[in-house]
């Protein structure tokens, strides 16, 4: 790979996520209100995480899928040689992660992928740019359980959009940088291009595939509206209500999460600099306040096999614009609105990966540790599982 490209992209990486604290700063377990304290890292012990296998590149921003065997697929993301082409499959069974002797056609980082109704794995668009804005792709891939071949490409480049599964077994894309307001479908190995357009431009913004089959699309860019897209994926109608806070919005460079509940609500987390979390009723389609989540930014939810979120790490900025970085782990109580502190990671890490497996345990890879004019993209993966499970 290009040095020169290399250096661009650690500066880059340095540059828009300063230092960690010599002190790392991380959710106090004991304080719903998700406010942040210093700690030793040293005193803080792992709590219902336990080390796997290493991945045989240490990498972040990338994309993990279940197979239909229960294996995981992992693919590309950001190494320390570069935007990668590599991917990997861990089997839960042995907990190793093996290299792929096939890799991708084209390099990439902030992808998607999607599991197709005949096993393969679609693999969509993204950058290999050393920035999300630049170096975006309109290049599509499967992967056959083998190999990789390209796939039809969009009509123009993406980054910072969604990937949904319709009942159809269509998947929908909606939104992202460049075609903000469009979506497509791909069926049948090809793709219907940007059929109908979105209320407002949406990158950064979340895609909910509800208990009905329609798909949820909230906040990004500069947005406190969302729209829903009908089962088909043919429709769009606009949400009267907002959201009570602006979620993915570029002045933050934050992505928010949302987690479909048990009940068919919708939980919304971080994405803001106010750690206000909220619910989107399906029946009202009211957006109201739950608990508070202190991380901002880099955070993953995960839907357990009891319907129950789990968040899972993330950073938020400091005033003096460091970052404080959190490895621990709350569950969502669906009756009370509160986050519960349920599991903290072994490592360090932002934009890692995680993933649930088949057995309930989920599955977290990867990831980065930034400090002065170095980036640390790491390998390591460990496993949460649920207490008493």
């Amino acid at each position: 790979m290009n040095r020169s490209f290399v250096s661009l992209l650690c500066f880059f990486l340095v540059a828009c996520f300063p230092a960690e604290p010599a002190s790392e700063s991380f959710l106090d377990p004991d304080s719903l209100s998700g406010l942040l304290i210093n700690l030793d890292a040293a005193n803080l012990k792992a709590v219902n995480f336990t080390y796997t296998g290493a991945m045989q590149t240490g990498r972040c921003k990338h994309e993990m899928t279940e197979l239909s065997n229960g294996k995981i697929l992992i693919t590309g993301g950001v190494g320390a040689s570069g935007v990668l082409n590599s991917a990997e499959i861990y089997d839960p069974d042995t907990g190793v992660f093996s290299k792929l002797e096939n890799s991708l056609n084209t390099a990439r980082w902030n992808h998607k992928t999607a599991l197709l109704a005949d096993n393969t794995v679609l693999i969509v668009a993204g950058t290999n740019g050393s920035y999300e804005f630049t170096g975006g792709l309109n290049s599509t891939e499967i992967f056959n359980g083998t190999t990789f071949t390209t796939a039809g490409n969009l009509n123009s480049a993406r980054t910072m959009f969604q990937v949904n599964r319709l009942n159809s077994n269509d998947i929908l894309l909606t939104g992202g940088y460049n075609t903000a307001r469009r979506w497509s479908l791909f069926n049948g190995g090809t793709w219907t291009q940007d059929t109908d357009q979105l209320g407002t431009d949406r990158y950064r913004h979340t895609a909910t595939k509800l208990l009905d089959g329609r798909v949820l699309i909230a906040g990004g860019s500069d947005a406190f509206s969302a729209e829903i897209i009908d089962a088909t994926g043919a429709n769009v109608s606009s949400i009267a209500n907002t959201m009570l806070v602006k979620r993915g919005a570029y002045q933050t460079g934050n992505q928010h999460t949302a987690s479909l509940l048990s009940n068919g609500n919708v939980l919304f987390v971080g994405g803001s600099t106010d750690s206000q979390a909220e619910i989107w009723n399906t029946a009202t389609q009211l957006f109201s306040a739950a608990g508070n989540y202190s991380s901002q930014y880099g955070h993953k939810a995960i839907k357990l096999n009891d319907g129950t979120p789990l968040i899972i790490g993330g950073a938020s900025q400091n005033a003096d614009f460091s970052w404080s970085y959190s490895r621990d782990a709350f569950s969502f109580n669906v009756n009370t609105n509160t986050f519960h502190f349920t599991g903290r990671m072994n490592a360090t890490r932002i934009h890692f990966s995680a993933i649930k497996l088949s057995s309930g345990k989920v599955l977290v890879s990867g990831g980065c540790i930034y400090s002065t004019n170095t980036t640390n993209y790491l390998d390591s993966a460990e496993l949460y599982t649920v207490p008493g499970s």
